[in-house]
């Protein structure tokens, strides 16, 4: 209890100082802002909690929205291109990349994955040695 506490005194210590320096950070604007932040970041926390509670964790997913982000802002801004067009590109781009990631998963690390004792050993299309069926029992032995 204290730990968050002491975190929530920061938060409105660092929130008064950045109120006092910057009179429209209390603005109703910045405020709305921020609010949409929240909800966008709660959002994708979630699927990022459901991505690490089924084992499959992630550490790419913030570069990744970054580099996104990055993107999408040189098109509007840089490139001039139409709205519309510049998140359906990056929409492309998302999925380019979700597909990549998944398929280098898939295909080349997840046989490199070692088991442990309380893991069973995942399924290959090579046929298991007998120290394999003795320790683990695994169907096809």
């Amino acid at each position: 209890m204290k730990k968050e506490l002491g975190i929530f005194i920061l938060l409105v210590v660092l929130c008064a100082v950045v109120a006092i320096r910057e009179p429209l950070f209390l603005s109703a604007t910045n405020l709305q802002n921020t609010a949409r932040l929240i909800g966008f970041y709660g959002i994708f926390s979630i699927g990022v909690g459901v991505v690490i509670i089924t084992g499959g964790i992630d550490l790419s997913l913030g570069s990744k929205m970054a580099l996104l982000g990055v993107l999408l802002s040189m098109m509007l801004v840089g490139g001039h291109w139409p709205g519309a067009l510049a998140v359906l590109a990056t929409l492309g781009v998302a999925m380019a990349l979700g597909l990549l990631h998944g398929t280098l998963i898939t295909r080349f690390i997840a046989d490199w994955r070692v088991s442990s004792p309380t893991t069973k050993p995942r399924a290959s299309a090579t046929p298991p040695d007998s120290r394999a069926c003795k320790t683990w029992r695994r169907a096809g032995c």
